[in-house]
């Protein structure tokens, strides 16, 4: 358990330091990370692998529920807009371990309830799914003729919108 980050209690402190695991997270996986300036944007980070980019929300959850890790998916002012972002990135603290969540895959819930150990769970496919960031980010002329048709159902299977991304270079 992480007793450290387990003691941050103001929510806003504790948001702040989980963007810093992701920044360290996701450069450890070979993406590139942007911030927007400012607070207004409804993701809080752009990330690119081979020149290409992704806008994703980030999360944390802590506390434990009936055997699962409720986290909202909704910002301040209510639901998030659809096209808000392509992925939600949801840090479970007492794990250490981050889910990497397709945005329509939860679109219209208010809460997304993550079960580490549970590998029937709705989000079990997308826990540590680094690779899934960069599957949607390559280009088609960067695979063979196979692997294209193959990494292309592949990720419109999880993520609907990634497969314009690939289709459209």
């Amino acid at each position: 358990m992480n007793e450290l980050a387990m003691s941050i209690k103001a929510p806003k402190l504790r948001g702040e330091w989980v963007e810093l695991r992701f920044m360290a997270a996701a450069a450890e996986n070979d993406l590139h990370v942007t911030k927007p300036w400012g607070d207004s944007a409804q993701y809080n980070f752009i990330v690119e692998h081979q020149s290409r980019f992704l806008r994703l929300q980030v999360k944390s959850t802590k506390y434990k529920c009936k055997g699962c890790y409720p986290c909202a998916v909704h910002g301040s002012q209510g639901p998030y807009l659809e096209n808000a972002f392509e992925f939600l990135a949801v840090y479970v603290i007492p794990e250490d371990l981050w889910y990497i969540i397709p945005a329509h895959v939860f679109r219209g819930q208010a809460s997304v309830c993550l079960s580490p150990t549970r590998e029937d769970s709705k989000y079990a496919k997308y826990l540590g799914a680094w690779e899934l960031l960069k599957l949607t980010l390559l280009k088609p002329d960067q695979m063979k003729p196979d692997q294209l048709k193959k990494e292309t159902e592949d990720v419109s299977d999880h993520a609907p919108e990634a497969t314009s991304v690939i289709a459209e270079h």
